[in-house]
């Protein structure tokens, strides 16, 4: 999972030197995909670390994130442009993930399940 989010941090930032759309829209792909890990990856740590009730809140959450955001995202987007430019949307996600690495990043203090 955590080289889905090295993979995002580096496609963000890399859509910051895209010369044209052949680019942007490779590079978009490419982020698409690091996601797609981090999801998929993301989902079976949640059933592997966790007891089955509390994996079933937990995806459940999950789940209502997945669906909010499509809803959310364009309308958050929408109002970003109009205060700072677009690239900067890519920096947030830049830092944002880079955060997130640093905080997954740490050492497991609770014993595997067994």
């Amino acid at each position: 999972m955590l080289a889905g989010v090295v993979w995002f941090i580096i496609t963000c930032l890399a859509i910051l030197l895209a010369q044209n759309i052949e680019q942007f829209t490779l590079l978009r792909f490419l982020q698409g995909i690091s996601l797609c890990f981090i999801g998929a990856v993301g989902y079976a740590a949640i059933q592997e670390s966790f007891e089955e009730a509390v994996c079933i809140k937990i995806t459940a959450l999950m789940a209502n994130v997945a669906l909010i955001a499509p809803l959310l995202g364009p309308l958050v987007g929408a109002a970003w442009i109009h205060v700072l430019p677009w690239e900067g949307m890519f920096v947030l996600f830049a830092a944002l993930a880079a955060i997130s690495f640093s905080v997954c990043n740490k050492p497991c203090l609770k014993p595997p399940r067994v």
